[in-house]
Parts: C-alpha cells; structure tokens; sequence
C-alpha cells in the first residue's frame, strides 16, 4: 500500500458492548453512557487522522433500544 492515501475512515458500529441498550419499554437505560462511548471513539479517531473524513455506521448496539433504529430527534 505504500505511496496510496487514505481518503476516508469507516467505523462500521457496534462500538457500544452487547446488551447495554434496553428492551423497548424497560428501564432503566444506559443511553448516556453509550452516547459518550461512540462521541469518544470517534473523536479519538477524528484526532488521529485530523484531514480525513471519519463515516460512522450506527449498529445495531449503538441505539438506545437495542435493534431499533434511532428516531430523527
């Protein structure tokens, strides 16, 4: 690979561990706490390669109730 240039960075999901989203309905939750973790590894990763574009892919362990999609809010 030497001489090519990364032109973008893709941090496929599941940054958050299995099971810290909650069933719909129950609580309590951990959504806080998973925010931080996904803002954190990004920005680490951001800081690490400052002039690339960083694409994050939302897994099905990074939303609030697990394998549900976020809501536009």
């Amino acid at each position: 690979m030497s001489g090519e240039t990364i032109t973008a960075i893709l941090l496929p999901g599941d940054l958050c561990m299995h099971g810290m989203g909650v069933k719909e309905g129950v609580s309590p939750t951990n959504w806080v706490e998973m925010q931080e973790i996904i803002k954190n590894v990004t920005l680490e990763v951001v800081d690490a390669f400052p002039d690339i574009p960083v694409l994050f892919s939302v897994g099905n362990n990074d939303v609030e109730y697990h394998n549900m999609a976020p809501s536009a809010d």
